[in-house]
Order: C-alpha cells, then sequence, then structure tokens
C-alpha cells in the first residue's frame, strides 16, 4: 500500500475490512493477513476516512480532501463525501 495511513476503517459481511490511504490516496479492501482485494483510487484527492453503508449496504461513502498538508493545518477544508458501488455489504455493528 506505499505510503499510507490508515485512519477510517468499516468491515464487510465476507469478513474484508476497508482501509483509508491518506497519502496514497486509495481506499483499499483488505482480507485476513492483508491482502489487498480491491482499491478505489480517490481521484488525487487524500483519502480521509470511509464507511459502508446504503439500502443494500453496498455503497462505499469515500470522505476525500483536495489539498495540501499545509492547508489542512491552515483550517482550508476542501473535503467531500463521494460513494462507490462495491461487493460486499456492510457488516453489522461490532
Amino acid at each position: 500500500m506505499g505510503n499510507c495511513l490508515t485512519p477510517g476503517i468499516c468491515l464487510d459481511v465476507d469478513g474484508g475490512i476497508w482501509v483509508s490511504g491518506f497519502l496514497a490516496g486509495k481506499f483499499f479492501r483488505m482480507e485476513d493477513g492483508g491482502t489487498v482485494t480491491h482499491e478505489v483510487d480517490a481521484g488525487g484527492k487524500r483519502a480521509v476516512a470511509c464507511q459502508l453503508g446504503g439500502a443494500d449496504g453496498k455503497t462505499l461513502f469515500c470522505l476525500t480532501f483536495a489539498g495540501s498538508m499545509e492547508e489542512i493545518a491552515q483550517g482550508n477544508m476542501f473535503a467531500a463525501v463521494e460513494t462507490v458501488s462495491v461487493d460486499s455489504a456492510a457488516a453489522g455493528s461490532p
């Protein structure tokens, strides 16, 4: 996954976890042992956090940030929530 942090994660019913790769600008689905099975590119933005939901639980809500680290520190916010359809539904609450 290269240089990335994972501040936001969520679980799916098939045992996978979705993590946000802040520095990589991608959201990753991983299985037990760290195998990456899916990647969602944030389109040149920072990948901040993610959550599965929607009517069928198969919508990945992706919080993205379009800006530099300096702009974050200055309080300039260019954030958005974007969505993508995925194959595995959200797991129930732990």
